[in-house]
């Protein structure tokens, strides 16, 4: 089986899944969470400013005796996000439908 993980760097993120990886940049991610995606009941989820929304099998909990492992690394995922974030300022954006959800309706 292929490796699965996250890699951390200063712009941002590597995620290798089982099929395919891919690269986002800290000013793309919105937030890390670990929740159903499709089959998997617990993976961590990437949700992006953009509305979509990403997956990283890397980051699993295990199904029979859950932890809270995954949490624990999605939180500090979320730490490493807002460290990125607050070293370019630049990357720093906020999606208004979240300021605003009314707005949305």
């Amino acid at each position: 089986m292929a490796w699965s993980g996250v890699v951390t760097s200063r712009d941002g993120i590597h995620v290798a899944n089982f099929l395919s990886s891919f690269d986002l940049r800290w000013g793309e991610i919105e937030t890390f969470a670990i929740g159903r995606w499709k089959f998997l009941p617990f993976v961590c989820l990437i949700y992006m400013k953009n509305g979509d929304v990403k997956h990283a099998f890397g980051i699993e909990e295990s199904t029979q005796r859950p932890d809270g492992s995954a949490e624990h690394m999605a939180d500090e995922l979320n730490k490493e996000l807002a460290r990125g974030l607050s070293a370019r300022p630049e990357l720093q954006t906020v999606r208004s439908d979240l300021l605003h959800p009314s707005r949305n309706e």
